[in-house]
């Protein structure tokens, strides 16, 4: 099984001061961009299509403060401080679709070593077709039913910078610009 964000930008104004954000990930026939992606053991096996939001607070550790925004939407939140289970389950709680759990610098990137190795999430590796987690007690997972995703320190930071550049576009007065612009 491939775990793969598909991430689509539909729409970026011609004279827009940061197009350089977008180097590279758009192209004249079909505008996306793919992020390798690493599913949760407990995540259901189905796909999710919905614009993204950054959580706030980052850390998914308390109910979203802008749960408004994270409802019906794929939410961003940042490894630590809390068990994984927390995040998604606030996440939940504020109507997400799914979940992205952004590493915090802990899995080592170089030569894609988290790939191969329990370095990154013990007892799990991603080269083994392992799901993230499923070492956990599956009763704290149960009621955890929305797609669940890991992605490492660089491409997680990444995405979350073009969401917040992608925002600050939706938060202009422009009647061009959609708020589902930004879909994945």
């Amino acid at each position: 099984e491939k775990q793969v964000l598909t991430m689509s930008i539909n729409f970026v104004e011609e004279f827009d001061d940061k197009l350089e954000a977008y180097t590279g990930m758009l192209n004249q026939d079909y505008p996306e961009h793919h992020v390798r992606l690493w599913r949760s053991h407990f995540s259901p096996m189905y796909d999710i299509f919905g614009e993204l939001v950054v959580g706030d607070p980052i850390h998914g550790d308390l109910p979203f403060f802008n749960g408004e925004k994270i409802k019906g939407r794929i939410v961003i939140v940042e490894r630590g401080v809390v068990p994984f289970v927390t995040k998604v389950r606030n996440a939940i709680h504020a109507g997400a679709l799914g979940i992205i759990i952004k590493d915090n610098w802990h899995c080592k990137e170089d030569k894609d070593e988290w790939m191969h190795s329990q370095k990154c999430i013990v007892g799990s590796v991603y080269n083994n077709g392992d799901g993230w987690g499923q070492h956990d007690n599956p009763e704290a997972w149960a009621q955890a039913y929305i797609p669940t995703y890991f992605v490492t320190s660089m491409r997680g930071l990444n995405l979350t910078k073009i969401v917040e550049r992608w925002e600050k576009h939706s938060d202009r007065d422009s009647p061009e610009l959609s708020s589902d612009s930004l879909i994945v």
